[in-house]
């Protein structure tokens, strides 16, 4: 999904985030059918559902190197347990799978819940230290390039949270792919 502008114009949604998140893409505007689709997915258990937003999402194009490894955005360890998986993991390994390059969970989420109804300026206070880059096996190197993935991309709070928490672990650019995108100032309801 694009803004209409030319590919170099400034964006004044992302105007504040770090520069290593160097771009976001989203298959749709986050309205009332594409957010029944995404409650579907996390709130009601349709985990099977991952696999064709996932497919959509491996369409967009992403300005990131072809086998850039895909990596999660983790949610919480009491949310995991409620839902029985993670649906961020699950669009992120389809969209790994379609690429044909790595699915990474390389961040692992400390401590805290959801964002659900927080402001703008409480989201980003909420995800202050959120994130932690893990090991798990794999060592990046300074240069290389990863494809975050989670289910909707609302203030940016959590994109640019979890982009720190890489670059300290010493990712150098990141590429935010989501399935949707939600309105700033409220949008649909």
């Amino acid at each position: 999904m694009g803004t209409g502008l030319p590919e170099d114009s400034p964006c004044l949604e992302c105007a504040g985030w770090p520069p290593p998140l160097a771009s976001a893409r989203s298959v749709v505007l986050l309205d009332p059918v594409s957010r029944s689709l995404v409650h579907a997915l996390k709130y009601h258990g349709w985990a099977p559902l991952a696999d064709s937003l996932a497919e959509a999402m491996a369409a967009l194009p992403v300005p990131a190197p072809p086998t850039a490894p895909v990596v999660p955005v983790p949610t919480t360890p009491a949310r995991r347990r409620m839902r029985g998986y993670n649906q961020a993991a699950l669009l992120a390994w389809g969209v790994a799978r379609r690429r044909g390059c790595a699915c990474l969970e390389l961040l692992e989420r400390v401590g805290k819940g959801s964002q659900v109804g927080r402001s703008p300026r409480g989201r980003e206070a909420h995800m202050e230290g959120a994130f932690r880059r893990v090991a798990r096996g794999s060592s990046l190197a300074m240069e290389e390039e990863v494809i975050l993935v989670d289910d909707v991309l609302t203030t940016g709070a959590t994109a640019r949270r979890a982009t720190l928490a890489l670059v300290a672990g010493g990712v150098r650019k990141v590429h935010l792919l989501t399935f949707a995108r939600a309105l700033p100032y409220g949008g649909w309801r």
